[in-house]
């Protein structure tokens, strides 16, 4: 009788935290879906534009994408920016050439929120492995977060695909913990496609000896490289190359000291670099700027290397978690130019951060304190130095916690705490 009292008072706490759940849930969704979702339809999007006209470009017109003059005539009443991405990216985005702009506007925008709802339930359930009846208030935190976090707001008001490379990556972190090599290895292949930058999580995954992982997505990566050849003019490779390539460089035509660039190679450029954007640098030099944004960037890169190597010499079994909690910072730090919208491959990191911080996990209450105001500063809108430095503080601190924790992995950490 006592045993099946103590069910049913479960049963009743269970139901009572799934309704509680829900309620909270609606009352966060449903004005971020009519404020982001609803009112967004019909905007002017700073960035689809580039990739619609770049696939009415080749699969319509059988011209080159990455002349920004003939992207621009494709869309003269909207200012287009270059398309950057490889030729193999085109397969991903043929089909905004079957529609006109403004369908393809709403898919983009449909597309999006799918993965905003994906998300919400992806990190804490599957990610994280928050059981509802013992961390229900971590899933209140995350659901929060998410729902706040302003970076998604402004990949949904750009048209931007970051936040699809973003759930592929979260992807391959979830399938790769689980041993799950191919199918890591193919999310990672496509989140690639999408982004360029992120290609550094193949380092750690050398450095953890996971050697699978890597050759996969070489070999897929190679695949899809050959179909693209096979289907597509080589001429395209060849200006991509010559062409684009450069100007996603440290000394890129892209304004590296603009205001609005998040990266450290921004910080630096904005020190000493001038430009129209940036009339008052601290020295004109762009040698000194080139040298210093490279230096500084190989030394947080080496740093993160270094960090992974001895957390898998001290720790094997969890080391794979920790090296992608240092290097999801990498991505928007280590870019020549990075927007606020790269700020969305941060998010597992942060919510884990933050999921320490609760479990009191960070040993200190200056860390603590320290991981609130970063995660806070790149959730609201406004104050891009700030975000940088607040980036640049997440790193700091996933490398001091890699170093520091006793538990295998950050995920390990928060469910002792539940337990």
């Amino acid at each position: 009788m006592k045993i099946s009292l103590d069910a049913r008072q479960v049963g009743r706490e269970f139901a009572s935290t799934r309704v509680l759940l829900a309620a909270f849930f609606a009352i966060l969704y449903l004005p971020f879906v009519y404020n982001y979702g609803y009112k967004f339809v019909g905007i002017e999007y700073v960035d689809l534009p580039s990739f619609w006209c770049a696939a009415k470009a080749v699969f319509r017109l059988s011209s080159s994408p990455y002349g920004r003059d003939a992207l621009q005539a494709l869309m003269p009443s909207q200012h287009v920016y270059p398309y950057l991405y490889p030729p193999p990216s085109l397969l991903l985005v043929y089909p905004l050439s079957l529609v006109p702009y403004q369908w393809a506007t709403i898919a983009t925008l449909v597309l999006n929120h799918v993965t905003v709802l994906f998300l919400l339930w992806f990190l804490p359930a599957k990610l994280f492995k928050i059981s509802m009846r013992e961390g229900a208030a971590l899933i209140f935190l995350d659901l929060a977060y998410v729902l706040t976090f302003q970076p998604i707001v402004f990949t949904l008001s750009c048209g931007q695909v970051s936040l699809a490379s973003a759930c592929f990556i979260f992807l391959f972190w979830h399938l790769a913990r689980t041993n799950r090599f191919f199918w890591a290895a193919a999310c990672l292949a496509f989140a690639l496609l999408l982004k360029t930058v992120p290609f550094i999580l193949l380092f750690p995954l050398l450095v953890c000896k996971k050697y699978r992982i890597v050759v996969y997505a070489v070999i897929l990566l190679a695949g899809i490289s050959v179909v693209s050849l096979l289907l597509l003019p080589y001429e395209l490779w060849r200006q991509w190359f010559t062409d684009v390539l450069p100007s996603m460089s440290y000394t890129g035509s892209f304004p590296p000291g603009a205001i609005t660039n998040v990266s450290l190679n921004g910080f630096v450029s904005h020190l000493f670099l001038k430009s129209e954007l940036n009339p008052y640098p601290l020295i004109n030099s762009p040698i000194l700027a080139l040298t210093v944004g490279l230096v500084s960037s190989g030394a947080v890169f080496i740093s993160s290397l270094y960090a992974v190597r001895k957390r898998f010499v001290r720790s094997p079994a969890g080391s794979l978690d920790w090296a992608v909690l240092i290097f999801l910072p990498l991505i928007a730090l280590m870019s020549p130019v990075a927007w606020v919208h790269h700020l969305v491959y941060l998010l597992a990191g942060l919510l884990i951060l933050l999921n320490l911080a609760v479990a009191r996990e960070t040993y200190s209450i200056k860390t603590t304190i320290f991981t609130l105001a970063c995660a806070i500063t790149l959730s609201v809108e406004g104050g891009i130095r700030g975000k940088f430095l607040a980036l640049l503080g997440v790193w700091v601190i996933s490398v001091f916690l890699a170093k520091t924790s006793r538990c295998d992995s950050p995920v390990e950490a928060r469910r002792n705490h539940l337990e």
